[in-house]
């Protein structure tokens, strides 16, 4: 029977539930008292009531006055008090799994609850779970089966976090104030010490927080271990070597009714762990390892079980974190299962109990950690079963291989060449004009539709009118006015790819390429103001009505008219030479000088001209030494965004000195001279490296290129 609770008068009572079936065996387990309430969530009226009243003025005149009250609030001082069917059960696991709690209510006149509803469980007048109904169910004897949560289901939540310098538990704070959780007052939150930055693209929160708490593990003195959970109603974040997750009682024989030991490498067992980077090679990235570790005794026992980190460029001490987790892995896993102990409330996923029991082939007499725990309570009975975790010592393992601060040098200085060189050209689409038709023309360049782009222009306008990339209100920024966390991830990006951060052609096409994926396939195409509306709803949220007057779809439909009429045009980019730090243009005449008559093979048209371009930049240099050999590899090496270069069709005049010509499908690839004749390996003449006066005859004759590949050698 379900019975109505004035919260005000009866929070602190319980239900004391005697029973009749207990065991002998049970006999000595303490009484228990215990208190199951569902808690409706406040509700209002669906509609406001208005109030007339009347009042008469100093002159006898009689006003009436017409208000608006508030919704009528409901059920905000009641909850039900349940007697659960067959007792209750409460799950706690680790790693932010989390906690649940399972019943069985029978259905009555009086019980009446939804999911998102509030559940409190006491035991002994302690409050051991606070959390949310999130599933129900219902047979035909009228009884409904409930499943809660606490507060670390929300964890499940997706999300994109970038932070800088910020500890686990400041970051935890952060997460949960933007979701409104619950936080401990206090020490209740461990002040951890060590500060990172990442960026969390499309994460759970949950994942978000491991890697924090990871990093705090792997460089934080004497690596601690960290537990998130919910203690009911309020998260807390506990070092499982402390006094709050180190409980004072003993689990032997005595108060288990059963236990199972298993013995595996099946699972989390590694005894070796390979580091490799993403390493710039040339036209290309390769993966490259850098660093080992290992434990080879245990690879001739088991084989080899091996693990591979991936360090960011940030990371400098990737071999620390193998070690640490091979500390952890290097070891077969002992699982420890055990069966109708006495209940603790205080056990949960993370506490540490101390064990004694003879397994056979070891003795345990030591503190275990509980990995997952399960609470039984019925009437006058609390029993728990225990998953726990035996850490045995690792292996010895050793570093056997290490070039990874050498490989990381390699890295940096990549990127450092990179930012040198400035940030224009990574569309590789040419500098536009920094006003509306230049990032018009820049959309178009980059695949949008005259409607796609006409929405996208007309949330600038709201944005950034002045199409400034350094406009800022102190908290927005730019064209698309991104907030502080929005604008730390596109610095972060620019920073990474060597690129400027106050530029238009950055900012259009971090927003639309890379913050939010590739927008082409996602912004309808139906009209300017669906464009307009999808943006302003999915990117700027912005919170304004995009079809009020004014607003952004009426502003796209006035762009889409300029566009229509001409007064928005396709501008010509310019080409900056952004990698003449070889000497550019003026060191082409004189490789290809030097090379004139060098010997490079019948289909060595592409190393040729590799080698006269590897005279003026050193972009060439590392294509020759990758064996650059083919035209089409060619072409797409200079469609990347970082080669410095542009592709486009030729016209007989847009071919600059040192700019690629290429015939037919990629065929026959020569080097421009800037005069209308360019430099090829003719196999005519002992393929080897002629000049020609006219580049129509270079290939066949008569046969003029086909595309121009711009190296904007200046």
């Amino acid at each position: 029977m379900s019975h109505f609770v004035d919260l005000a008068n009866s929070v602190g009572t319980a239900n004391t539930q005697q029973g009749s079936g207990v065991t002998a065996s049970q006999q000595t387990h303490p009484t228990i008292a215990y208190e199951l309430l569902i808690i409706p969530q406040k509700t209002y009226s669906d509609t406001a009531k208005s109030q007339t009243s009347t009042t008469t003025t100093q002159d006898g005149v009689t006003v009436s006055v017409t208000s608006q009250q508030k919704p009528e609030q409901k059920n905000t001082d009641t909850a039900y008090l349940v007697s659960p069917v067959d007792g209750v059960e409460l799950t706690r696991g680790r790693d932010m799994v989390p906690a649940t709690l399972k019943f069985k209510a029978p259905k009555d006149d009086t019980l009446n609850f939804q999911e998102g509803d509030r559940v409190q469980f006491k035991v002994n007048s302690t409050i051991v779970f606070y959390g949310f109904v999130f599933e129900k169910s219902r047979d035909r004897e009228t009884i409904i089966s409930v499943t809660a949560y606490d507060q670390l289901r929300y964890l499940k939540n997706k999300d994109c976090y970038v932070y800088n310098s910020k500890t686990a538990s400041e970051l935890i704070k952060m997460i949960c104030d933007d979701y409104n959780l619950t936080v401990a007052d206090g020490d209740g939150l461990a002040h951890t010490q060590v500060r990172c930055s990442h960026i969390d693209d499309n994460k759970t929160l949950a994942d978000i927080i491991s890697y924090a708490l990871a990093f705090t593990t792997i460089y934080g003195p004497g690596h601690p271990i960290y537990e998130l959970y919910d203690d009911g109603g309020k998260i807390k974040l506990q070092n499982v070597m402390g006094s709050e997750m180190t409980l004072d009682c003993l689990i032997d024989a005595d108060v288990t009714s059963n236990y199972t030991y298993t013995t595996s490498i099946d699972k989390d067992t590694c005894n070796m762990v390979k580091i490799v980077r993403d390493v710039p090679e040339a036209n290309r990235k390769t993966w490259v390892r850098t660093g080992e570790v290992r434990d080879d005794e245990t690879m001739r026992q088991w084989g080899r079980l091996q693990y591979v980190i991936r360090p960011d460029d940030k990371n400098a001490t990737p071999i620390e974190q193998a070690k640490h987790y091979l500390s952890l892995h290097d070891a077969k896993t002992r699982e420890i299962k055990l069966k109708g102990v006495i209940g603790d409330v205080r056990v949960r996923g993370g506490t540490r109990l101390f064990c004694q029991f003879n397994f056979g082939d070891i003795a345990v007499n030591n503190y275990l950690m509980v990995s997952a725990v399960t609470h039984h309570f019925t009437e006058n009975c609390h029993l728990m079963d225990l998953d726990m975790i035996y850490a045995e010592r690792a292996g010895n393992y050793a570093v056997t291989y290490d070039n990874d601060a050498a490989v990381l040098k390699k890295i940096q200085a990549a990127e450092a060449a990179a930012k040198s060189r400035g940030g224009n050209a990574y569309s590789g689409s040419g500098q536009y004009s920094s006003d509306e038709q230049g990032a018009y023309s820049y959309l178009r360049s980059l695949g949008f539709t005259d409607n796609q782009s006409a929405g996208i222009l007309a949330n600038i306008r709201h944005e950034d009118t002045d199409y400034s990339p350094s406009a800022s209100n102190g908290d927005h920024t730019g064209l698309f006015q991104l907030d502080n966390d929005r604008w730390s991830g596109y610095t972060a990006w620019c920073d990474k790819n060597g690129m400027e951060y106050e530029n238009n052609q950055n900012q259009i096409y971090y927003v639309t390429m890379v913050e939010n994926g590739d927008l082409r396939g996602q912004i309808p195409d139906t009209s300017p103001e669906a464009a307009a509306d999808w943006f302003n709803n999915n990117i700027e949220i912005s919170g304004e009505d995009s079809y009020a007057s004014g607003g952004r779809a009426e502003s796209a439909t006035a762009i889409m008219d300029e566009i229509n009429s001409g007064e928005l045009g396709i501008e010509s980019p310019t080409y900056a030479g952004t990698f003449n730090n070889s000497g550019g243009s003026s060191l082409v005449d004189a490789s290809a000088n030097s090379l004139s008559g060098s010997y490079f093979g019948y289909n060595g048209c592409v190393r040729a001209s590799m080698a006269v371009l590897a005279g003026a930049d050193q972009r060439f240099v590392d294509l020759y030494n990758s064996d650059m050999n083919n035209g089409d590899d060619l072409v797409a090496w200079a469609s990347r965004p970082d080669s410095g270069c542009t592709v486009e069709a030729y016209n007989g005049y847009n071919a600059a000195k040192g700019d690629l010509l290429l015939y037919t499908d990629n065929e026959h690839t020569v080097v421009a001279d800037g005069a209308g004749g360019c430099w090829g390996n003719s196999s005519d003449r002992g393929d080897t490296l002629h000049h020609y006066g006219n580049v129509n005859y270079a290939w066949t004759n008569g046969d003029a290129p086909v595309t121009v590949i711009h190296t904007n050698l200046g």
